[in-house]
């Protein structure tokens, strides 16, 4: 499974930069959410990017997997 924040963000036009301090995460969190896809926010950072982009928690995921989830 992979996190759609960097995609969701392209679609509003919201940079790293601007995700960051719209939700108000630590720097390091916010940026590795948004440039990682197989990286997963806690609970309580996935209820900060929900609301911040006006998304559900199932808009945030999707069921696509990598090269090194499908060898594991």
């Amino acid at each position: 499974m992979i996190n759609n924040i960097k995609a969701i963000c392209e679609r509003q036009g919201i940079s790293g930069y601007k995700f960051w301090k719209m939700t108000g995460m630590p720097q390091s969190t916010a940026y590795r959410l948004y440039s990682d896809p197989e990286a997963y926010p806690s609970k309580e950072n996935l209820i900060a990017i929900c609301r911040t982009l006006k998304v559900s928690p199932a808009d945030v995921f999707s069921q696509e997997y990598s090269e090194q989830q499908l060898a594991s």
